[in-house]
């Protein structure tokens, strides 16, 4: 008897188990089709020889710039004038006149085996109309 309550409850877990997964996919799946205003637009520029990726949310006005070049020589003062640069460009082209970074989230890394560079900046754009 206690087998068989014993199988029963294991049934039942199994069974609610699966389907709170099914509406959990279901969720996230309407939530990709609908606009999600905390989510990031992604562009990037190549300048020289370094590619800029920037990943970018309007309604926080969050900017992370992502700064990387492969097989040439990394300067991080060569890379913050590029990025500044890159930075200040798409600002005005967006509309943003004020731009301020965060160098305590700044994070460079390097890969051996694929011989790159990577260089993460954090910035955060404002906007006249916020102020």
């Amino acid at each position: 008897m206690k087998k068989i309550i014993f199988v029963l409850f294991l049934l039942f877990i199994s069974l609610s188990f699966g389907f709170t997964n099914e509406s959990t996919i279901a969720t996230d799946q309407s939530s990709e089709t609908s606009t999600d205003p905390f989510a990031f637009v992604k562009s990037s520029v190549k300048i020289g020889y370094a590619n800029i990726d920037f990943a970018f949310n309007e309604m926080t006005g969050v900017l992370r710039v992502t700064y990387t070049i492969k097989d040439h020589p990394f300067d991080r003062g060569d890379a913050n004038t590029t990025i500044r640069d890159a930075v200040d460009k798409f600002a005005r082209d967006n509309g943003y006149f004020k731009a301020r970074l965060y160098t305590d989230e700044d994070d460079c890394a390097f890969f051996a085996q694929k011989n790159t560079y990577r260089y993460k900046r954090f910035y955060i754009l404002h906007d006249k109309s916020r102020l």
